[in-house]
């Protein structure tokens, strides 16, 4: 027994080294997981994807009377939406600069072709350059609503 206390206490730096490193160690396996944890907690929260969602890819969409019918993050960015079916030409004004025009798509049974300029620093015209009735909607005579979808990048 009296080489073992010996040995022991010889060596007691080494054994308080030796623990030193274990809690590191052991403090960031539990820094990992606690981490871990964390992410896959805010990754599954709804709120927080719709929240990022909004953020990076806000659009809405409006009807051919320029009426915002739905928002994903896109309206607070946007002052107004003028819609001219007869002169084929919409227009946006945003409440900021934007670098790019916005992306403007019809969403339903028309297809358009735009083309963007810009007016000032916040307005945007698009031409309507190409239109095409994809549908009859069930032979009805009735023109179908136009509907848009509008991106900002």
């Amino acid at each position: 027994m009296s080489k073992l206390n010996e040995f022991i206490k010889q060596n007691t730096y080494v054994f308080g080294i030796v623990g030193f490193v274990a809690t590191i160690i052991g403090l960031f396996i539990a820094a990992d997981s606690y981490l871990d944890s964390k992410i896959e907690q805010k990754i599954t929260d709804t709120a927080y994807i719709k929240k990022l969602s909004n953020q990076l890819r806000p659009f809405l969409i409006f009807n051919d009377q320029g009426i915002v019918t739905f928002d994903h993050g896109a309206y607070e960015k946007i002052k107004n939406i003028e819609v001219n079916l007869k002169d084929k030409n919409i227009i946006v004004e945003t409440t900021g600069f934007l670098q790019n025009a916005p992306f403007i798509t019809a969403v339903g049974a028309e297809t358009y072709s735009f083309d963007a300029e810009r007016i000032g620093s916040k307005k945007w015209r698009y031409n309507m350059l190409y239109y095409e009735l994809l549908s009859t909607h069930g032979g009805s005579k009735k023109e179908p609503k136009t509907t848009f979808m509008l991106e900002i990048f």
